[in-house]
């Protein structure tokens, strides 16, 4: 596609353009959506439902995430979104539909055939960085278990060990027990209560969650989290450095996902938005510093928005593209020692677009053992915005504000199972800190 001249002066600084793809995105893709289309095609009149497949699941559950009701007609794409929609619960690896005759002629019995993970599982995700002026690597390893309670509810529990030879980060393990109940006094609505400890920082997470389905492939989800953080020192090279942050924050996410695949999508559209807000203290240390420490109450805004489009290139091709914008502002008070020259305001906004190429190099037949290899490679493009201010109001180098461009290229190769997932992945950033794209 050409693009006109009359555009090229405001595509010269991407992050107008980032956005205008994003809004076309959040807008134009919610509205193409089948089940928005004003007629639909020749529909089945679904008598009954049945699962199967299921060995520690209620079919309660599926049929709640699926959002179809015996006694109504359905065209055969919704019906299709709907069994991707269970392949989004996080116990179930593949899911088919078909189609039986009914009592009467023109009714039909609809047979949803599921395949579960493991009630264990674990996995490991193995990654290298790598950027003009650093090289580092990282190893992460996840086991845990499941347990469904008959009804509606799931237990949960997790180990996870993560590696890393940066000099400025500790190897941390995490530790978290959790429940989930997917149909909340029978209606649409997940809850989600869990606790997890992190290991050797001394840090308490508490999670509190709603989930509410909404129509249209669309979803709402409302968190409330607690943290408290112990004050650790970490030696370095450079002098002894230590950051805690404890306190509270809320975050509202809402989605829009028609993809076929939560992990390996093939086509289909994801659209997210999210805001949040935390409120907390952050202590900071430094050796060779002065003061050595400082304290200070902080609160903290963050609002995103993003999407991406997949498209079947052939059968075991799929293009992704897509692109993120971001906003981050940290405001912090009660400053101490007053007199240090501390931040008190930064923040930044961040606008990214990318491009991502997958090959499924195996995919499983249903009721097999499931082993899914895909192998991906992704392009973004990156332009952060930043601004700072300190404890005397002064801005930082004499200004109060830049930007600057970056990309980045990355490669994986992941191996899903009924087990687990198991990544190797290499990242080549230029241009910004790894941590922000």
């Amino acid at each position: 596609m050409k693009i006109p001249r009359s555009l090229v002066p405001v595509c010269a600084g991407f992050t107008p353009c980032s956005v205008v793809l994003i809004a076309s995105l959040l807008f134009a893709g919610v509205a193409a959506s089948p089940a928005f289309a004003a007629e639909k095609d020749g529909g089945f009149f679904i008598e009954t439902i049945r699962i199967d497949g299921l060995r520690s699941t209620s079919s309660k559950v599926v049929i709640s995430e699926s959002r179809l009701t015996e006694g109504r007609e359905y065209s055969e794409a919704e019906l299709r979104e709907a069994v991707y929609r269970i392949k989004r619960l996080p116990f179930v690896i593949d899911a088919y539909f078909s189609l039986k005759k009914g009592t009467q002629r023109g009714r039909f019995e609809l047979v949803i055939e599921v395949e579960e993970t493991a009630p264990l599982f674990f996995g490991t995700d193995i990654t290298a960085y790598s950027s003009w002026d650093s090289e580092q690597g990282s190893f992460s390893l996840t086991a845990g278990g499941r347990h469904g309670n008959g009804r509606s509810g799931m237990f949960y529990g997790s180990v996870q060990k993560d590696v890393t030879d940066s000099e400025f980060s500790e190897d941390v393990g995490r530790y978290s027990l959790g429940y989930t109940n997917y149909n909340l006094f029978g209606k649409p609505i997940s809850a989600t209560v869990e606790a997890a400890y992190m290991s050797p920082i001394n840090r308490w997470e508490y999670t509190l969650g709603l989930g509410f389905q909404l129509p249209h492939n669309q979803s709402l989800r409302v968190r409330w989290k607690g943290t408290d953080d112990a004050h650790n020192i970490h030696e370095t090279p450079y002098g002894e450095f230590g950051y805690s942050w404890s306190g509270w924050d809320i975050e509202a996410e809402w989605r829009y996902d028609t993809t076929d695949d939560v992990l390996f999508p093939t086509r289909g559209r994801f659209l997210r938005a999210i805001v949040s807000y935390a409120d907390g203290q952050v202590i900071s240390t430094c050796s060779e510093c002065e003061p050595t420490e400082t304290k200070a109450d902080e609160r903290v805004k963050r609002a995103s928005i993003g999407g991406h489009q997949y498209l079947n290139l052939w059968k075991r091709a799929t293009l992704g593209v897509g692109g993120t914008f971001s906003f981050y502002e940290s405001d912090k008070y009660n400053i101490l020692p007053s007199t240090h020259d501390f931040l008190r305001e930064h923040g930044y906004t961040v606008a990214s677009v990318d491009t991502s190429f997958a090959i499924d190099l195996l995919r499983s037949s249903f009721r097999g053992t499931v082993r899914d290899l895909r192998w991906e490679t992704k392009v973004s493009l990156k332009q952060t915005t930043r601004h700072f201010r300190n404890q005397r109001n002064i801005t930082i180098a004499g200004r109060n504000s830049y930007s600057e461009n970056g990309v980045s290229a990355s490669t994986s190769l992941a191996l899903r199972t009924r087990w687990g997932v198991f990544r190797v992945s290499a990242f080549y950033v230029d241009g910004l800190g790894l941590g922000e794209f």
